[in-house]
This record gives C-alpha cells, structure tokens and sequence, in this order.
C-alpha cells in the first residue's frame, strides 16, 4: 500500500502551539522497517504539511509519529497506531482505490495532542511477485475435502512452485 502523510492540525508542545521544525516518521509493527518525512521548517501555524509517499508492504500495523526538532533535541509529540485492517484492504479495496484519513494523536503522557492527516491507497504488487495458494485439505470427521483459497502472498524475489 502508498501511504501519504499530508498533514498535521493543532499541534502542541508544554501547552505552546508548534509552528515549524516537525516531521513524521511511519513504523511498521516490527519496527525494523521505518520512513521519515522530511522536516516542515516553514512554520507559521501549527497545521504543518508535508504531503510525502511511501511504499509500506507486509506490515499488519503501523504507527505515525510527529517529532519535533526543539534545542534540547527531538521530542514525540503524538502518535497513532493504526491497524492495517482498519483500511479494509483484505480484497475489499479496489486497485488504486484512495481513502484520505484523519487520526487523533496521543502523547507520551496519554493525552490528546493534534490530528494527522493522510490517504491510503492500493497498490498492486508486480506479476512476478504475486502468488495465489491452493490446497486440499481434510474437513469434518468424513475424510470430506474441501478447497481452501490462500492469500495473495508478496514476495521480493519470482515464486517458482513445481506444478
């Protein structure tokens, strides 16, 4: 899936509004997998925007965090973790459908801090990456078969399955 960060709105750090220095960095649930927006340095409200994609993949959860770069280094100032689910991309979502979302933001102490902005849409993964499963398995206490569709798995590298 293409994740746009687009926006932030009401943002705040010890009660001040933020006005610039602030980016997003996207986690997936391993967290060994993570994206940053560049750095909103115009300032001027606190509804900084960034409007940036990225390419997430196998993630069932991701997390948005806005930081802020402050003099005594950088600070969280609220995060959002979404489940990957809540997009209804399990073959629900049309291809290149586009959704734009807002998100509350929390912060380190549990509170409210701003909303977050951005769209999400399908992306088809290349043929030579794509493979569908099937396989026959025994079902019920009458050796009755039955056929089970696998989920559509994306791999980096050509699947090459005897048949």
């Amino acid at each position: 899936m293409e994740i746009t960060i687009i926006s932030a709105e009401n943002l705040c750090m010890n009660g001040k509004p933020i006005k610039k220095d602030t980016y997003v960095v996207v986690h997936t649930q391993s967290c060994t997998k993570f994206f940053t927006t560049s750095t909103e340095e115009e300032g001027g409200s606190n509804n900084p925007s960034w409007n940036e994609k990225f390419l997430v993949d196998g993630a069932n959860c991701i997390t948005l965090e806005v930081k802020c770069k402050t003099w005594f280094g950088v600070k969280s100032v609220g995060a959002a973790r979404i489940a990957v689910s809540e997009f209804n991309l399990g073959g629900f979502a049309a291809e290149n459908s586009l959704q734009f979302l807002s998100y509350r933001l929390w912060d380190e102490k549990g509170k409210r801090n701003g909303v977050i902005n951005f769209s999400v849409r399908v992306v088809k993964a290349p043929p030579e990456c794509e493979s569908s499963v099937w396989m026959q398995v025994t079902v019920g206490e009458n050796d009755a078969a039955g056929l089970v569709t696998g989920v559509p798995v994306f791999l980096n590298f050509p699947l090459n399955i005897p048949r």
